[in-house]
């Protein structure tokens, strides 16, 4: 079996004969709905939790995506893998433990919070008896609980900042990374967007090598990609700028300038050859039961709101559906009416030179000081409470 578990949903996949379907459901179900763990595992596990978030929460990586989240998701930080609150784990005592994932899997590791998805050569009555036997066995369970409020001022951050100079002494002082993100598209209009403007001789790539200035060595160095986490998508701008004359904060001015016109640069041999390669990709993916279900699966972890009522594989289908009738002229107008969020990242010395600079083009600082969420005072009633709750 292969286990995992994220911000999303905790996953495990089972490979099983036929014949053994009704007994592995079975351990499963009990493992998932009445979990019993020795003082040796918990202890072993949650030292080693403990130095992995540690250490996680002071290196470049985690300083980097905490605080790139912590403001792309200013409303509920604490929900992405890069916001686990450290001290929580610092000053929780290991005697506590067993009480607070007691309490977990009684509010969350319930069955009307779970879901089975079985493929295989098994008939559909079969699998259905063996679920109902097994996983069926278990009692609901309890509501699950409220989540935890928003901290005031939240929204309004949300939508106001969007420009951000990330700082360190770690970075180097003769690169400039910038990271520019779109959050607000659909998945079909980010996979398409990023198979297009990724392609080493892309249009978009072509326009920002064409800028000198950049120090931009090759198209190897420029990225567009797409993500889908949270429910939620993604489209990602990444690039290394070289030192040169021209300053950090007009470089990234220039980049910019080329992401927000790569939609009307975008030619219609490369929208068909994205077209292409996603539906192949797509093709490949759902050729067989097995991917097919480990994708639905994926979907349904994804959309913890539930709000949607379209069947999982109507869901899933119907991405390819987009990506194949894809409307350009709306993927257009819906790109230019959003503000990307902008992060560039340099050295705290290359900082300092430019921060007036910086400054005058509406970018906001974030240090180690302000970088994850748990530093900002604009949560700092969080955090009391939380701690309040774990005494």
């Amino acid at each position: 079996s292969k286990i995992s578990c994220d911000a999303d949903a905790a996953r495990c996949v089972m490979t099983i004969a036929p014949a053994e379907i009704e007994k592995a459901l079975s351990e499963l179900a009990y493992c998932a709905f009445s979990p019993s763990f020795s003082d040796a595992n918990i202890a072993a596990q949650f030292t080693a939790l403990k130095s992995e978030v540690m250490n996680y929460s002071l290196s470049t990586a985690g300083f980097i995506n905490a605080s790139i989240d912590a403001r792309i998701y200013a409303a509920a930080p604490w929900k992405r893998d890069s916001g686990v609150y450290p001290a929580l784990f610092t000053k929780t005592p290991l005697a506590g433990v067993r009480t607070i994932l007691m309490n977990i899997a009684r509010s969350y590791y319930i069955p009307q919070n779970s879901a089975l998805f079985i493929s295989g050569g098994i008939q559909k009555e079969a699998a259905l008896k063996a679920a109902e036997k097994t996983f069926g066995a278990w009692p609901a369970g309890a509501v699950i609980p409220e989540q935890i409020k928003i901290a005031p001022e939240t929204a309004e951050r949300k939508t106001q900042k969007r420009k951000f100079v990330i700082s360190d002494p770690l970075f180097s002082s003769d690169l400039t990374q910038i990271v520019v993100q779109y959050t607000s598209l659909s998945a079909a209009q980010a996979d398409i967007a990023a198979e297009a403007f990724n392609f080493r001789s892309s249009s978009f790539k072509s326009a920002v090598l064409s800028h000198k200035e950049l120090g931009i060595r090759s198209s190897d160095y420029i990225d567009a990609a797409s993500t889908h986490k949270n429910g939620e998508v993604r489209l990602v701008f990444q690039s290394l700028f070289e030192k040169s004359k021209t300053s950090p904060d007009k470089q990234a001015a220039a980049f910019i300038a080329c992401v927000k016109d790569a939609p009307r640069s975008l030619s219609s041999a490369e929208l068909m050859r994205a077209q292409q390669n996603l539906a192949a990709e797509y093709r490949m993916r759902f050729g067989d039961a097995a991917s097919l279900m480990d994708a639905l699966s994926e979907q349904w972890a994804s959309d913890r709101t539930r709000q949607k009522t379209e069947p999982l594989v109507s869901q899933i289908f119907g991405v390819c559906e987009d990506i194949i009738n894809f409307d350009a002229a709306a993927f257009e107008a819906d790109y230019a009416s959003e503000a990307p969020f902008v992060f560039v990242l340099v050295n705290s010395s290359v900082y300092k030179r430019f921060a007036k600079a910086f400054a005058h083009a509406g970018y906001e600082s974030v240090t180690q000081k302000n970088g994850s969420w748990y530093t900002q005072e604009l949560y700092k009633n969080i955090t009391d409470e939380n701690l309040a709750e774990e005494k």
